[in-house]
């Protein structure tokens, strides 16, 4: 650390992860580079299809760490209420087999559809898709996943930990649930569920968010500020 000049943090929760662990003489060195969103890259949203299932998808390793059970839980809670719903869950990892066995095991195949692994453009047209993207995690950095939906003009529920506060604004821009609390989430997914108008809204400033700050061209400019030399506007967190 005495070595360098400066060290780039994607968020405020990362930087201060990197503080603790320094003496307190090297934390100026730290300075927030958001990651960025290319939003030429990303695919067309789709249409609203002739199914009247609300359409979440989640996105991620299916690992502990990302608190698939919970969601899964909190699922089949929508559905016991008479939500008509359908959930893409894209990744793989070591949960693969026992989230398989559950969905057979509970005939819900036909509501929950495993893709594993996708290549990136898979992904995003995945996303594109749907009408929800769903973050279940107990822990993260600041997943660019929720960028990438958020850019896409989708509305978001996401834990609320880490950085992703930083991104996520309950209520304005998406919703944000205590991690590790499967019925909350259950609820915040249920309101978005039966309130088109509500996704509509928290749609639309996602992708305001992520064309104000996020936006690759704007995202990138703090770093560049650094190899010149020059004082980033983004040393403060806004007031």
């Amino acid at each position: 650390m005495s070595q360098a000049t400066f060290v780039a943090c994607a968020s405020w929760f990362m930087r201060a992860q990197g503080m603790r662990r320094v003496e307190s003489s090297e934390w100026k060195k730290f300075h927030i580079v958001r990651c960025g969103v290319d939003l030429q890259k990303l695919p067309e949203i789709a249409g609203i299809g002739s199914s009247q299932a609300v359409r979440f998808v989640c996105v991620g390793r299916l690992s502990a760490e990302k608190g698939y059970p919970g969601l899964l839980d909190a699922f089949d809670s929508l559905l016991a209420q008479g939500i008509i719903a359908e959930l893409d869950i894209v990744g793989d990892g070591p949960l693969r087999e026992e989230i398989a066995n559950r969905l057979v095991q509970s005939g819900k195949t036909n509501k929950i559809h495993l893709h594993g692994a996708l290549p990136e453009e898979a992904t995003l047209q995945k996303i594109a898709e749907n009408d929800i993207l769903v973050l279940p995690s107990l822990m993260e950095g600041l997943p660019v996943v929720l960028m990438e939906a958020m850019a896409l003009g989708k509305p978001v529920v996401a834990s609320h930990v880490a950085g992703i506060p930083e991104l996520v604004e309950d209520g304005t821009n998406g919703l944000l649930f205590r991690p590790g609390d499967w019925r909350q989430l259950e609820q915040k997914m249920f309101d978005l569920a039966v309130d088109p108008q509500a996704r509509h809204r928290l749609g639309t400033n996602a992708r305001k968010t992520i064309e104000q700050e996020y936006e690759i061209n704007k995202a990138v400019q703090p770093l560049a500020e650094l190899f010149c030399g020059v004082e980033t506007k983004y040393d403060e967190p806004p007031a």
